[in-house]
């Protein structure tokens, strides 16, 4: 396996929980377990820290390195152009990005491996972008002493429950488990 994203977000009303890419033949079945075996789990904040979200070319990175990575070289704190010691998660978060379809027939992604997470959008995010969104959602989730810090209530807005009534809601979909999700550019050496 040459990529994995651990996810933790939300793509196109899914959760997005284990992205992976591999050369190695998986016999029609994912070569991960399945992500109805994974657990909720509550840790320190040094555990959190240390947790392991992103694989590329045989290393892991943990949060912290991306959230350092973040910081100190896509312009987070400050913006660091000759900062080498981020060097291969640079490379990591430049391998695979996800976002809506192709704005033309001449846009081409930089990066090698594209996947379409949201239809009806233009913007494109790396797996780095992707981790700092799940470490954020984590962070609203903070518990003290066993209880969580914030409550958090969830409504949608007057247009979203009209349309949801007439039936015109697009941010509704129906996922299949049998159909992959569109990559680009297409897997060449599998």
């Amino acid at each position: 396996m040459r990529y994995f994203l651990t996810g933790g977000t939300m793509g196109n009303g899914s959760p997005v929980r284990g992205i992976y890419y591999s050369s190695q033949a998986s016999a029609a079945r994912p070569l991960l377990p399945s992500v109805a075996t994974m657990r909720r789990r509550i840790f320190t904040i040094g555990e959190f820290l240390k947790q392991r979200r992103l694989f590329f070319d045989g290393q892991f990175f943990t949060t912290e390195d991306i959230i350092k990575f973040s910081a100190n070289k896509l312009g987070g704190a400050h913006l660091d152009f000759n900062r080498t010691v981020f060097e291969k998660l640079d490379r990591a978060s430049k391998f695979m990005k996800y976002g809506g379809p192709a704005p033309s027939r001449a846009w081409a992604p930089d990066c090698e491996r594209y996947v379409i997470l949201e239809p009806q959008s233009f913007e494109v995010l790396s797996a780095v972008h992707i981790e700092v969104i799940a470490a954020a959602a984590s962070l609203v989730q903070l518990h003290f002493d066993g209880a969580p810090l914030l409550s958090l209530k969830r409504k949608a807005s007057l247009t979203t429950r009209a349309k949801r009534l007439f039936g015109k809601d697009r941010g509704q979909f129906v996922m299949h488990d049998d159909v992959e999700m569109p990559v680009f550019p297409p897997p060449s050496d599998l």
